[in-house]
């Protein structure tokens, strides 16, 4: 019987002892998933709301005409725009979309192009390539000066319009940074103040002048459409109009031109070349 107490004993004492380890590494699991998820929602913290990974600053890189201050009041307005809730900031780094942000900026800005990078935790690197900002209206023996609105601001100063006249007659070189030239007759005399067209007739030019030569088009002035035709005129370098159509892809048609250039035909250009249907060249 004194046996049989005595591991009993052992028994309940083991018993005891592995009850009191169970526990002990209960408590040490459970203060191990406690830390843990104070880790984890420290880290979430960090990740969601702290600073460190928000857009801090913003460096921009080749604004000419454009405020820099207005180009990065524009990006955080875009970065600011959420329409729809997501759990980090919209300024959290890691979930900022660069591609959404230059192709806004270059619908909201008149950007020719825009490129977003990130650079380190907190910045944002942009580089923009502008357009044109305003343009030469020539309308008979008037030159103005148009900006981005359609408003006519002032006439062209001696040397301005003796340049402009040298560039449609075709004596002087247009240059890529030229602004462009557009030509429409009217019927009345204009004057600074003068709606010349809408906004977005003026952005369709400019694009169409600065497509003309980034795809290496060289052209005196533009005559661009009136409200019942999408065809326009481009006076060529030889002096002649080639005739393109606004529906249509221009670098599709400025390579038919270049095609109908290089083949060197002898064909006698008389009033123009008509290059609206790519492929196909009519000259009268």
């Amino acid at each position: 019987m004194k046996w049989t107490r005595l591991h009993s004993g052992r028994k309940e004492e083991g018993t005891y002892a592995a009850i009191a380890a169970h526990q002990k590494k209960q408590r040490t699991r459970t203060m191990f998933y406690f830390f843990a998820l104070v880790a984890v929602v420290g880290w979430l913290y960090v990740f969601f709301e702290s600073d460190a990974l928000q857009v801090r600053a913003i460096e921009i890189y080749g604004a000419k005409n454009l405020d820099p201050v207005d180009v990065k009041r524009e990006v955080y307005a875009i970065l600011d725009e959420r329409r729809d809730w997501r759990p980090w900031p919209a300024r959290q780094m890691w979930f900022i979309d660069p591609k959404k942000i230059q192709e806004t900026l270059k619908d909201r800005l008149f950007l020719a192009n825009a490129v977003v990078d990130k650079k380190g935790l907190d910045v944002l690197r942009l580089t923009i390539e502008e357009r044109a900002n305003k343009f030469i209206f020539h309308s008979h023996q008037q030159y103005l000066w148009v900006d981005l609105q359609g408003m006519a601001t002032s006439e062209l100063t001696d040397a301005d319009r003796h340049s402009a006249q040298g560039r449609i007659l075709g004596s002087t070189s247009s240059r890529a940074d030229d602004a462009p030239i557009i030509h429409r007759d009217l019927s009345e005399p204009v004057a600074p103040g003068y709606r010349i067209a809408s906004a977005d007739e003026v952005r369709d030019w400019i694009k169409a002048a600065r497509e003309l030569t980034t795809n290496g088009l060289a052209y005196r002035e533009l005559t661009p459409p009136d409200a019942s035709s999408t065809t326009a005129g481009v006076m060529s370098s030889d002096g002649y109009r080639i005739l393109i159509d606004f529906a249509v892809p221009l670098a599709r048609q400025i390579k038919t031109y270049e095609a109908f250039k290089r083949a060197g035909t002898k064909t006698k250009v008389s009033e123009y070349v008509d290059v609206r249907i790519p492929g196909r060249v009519y000259v009268k």
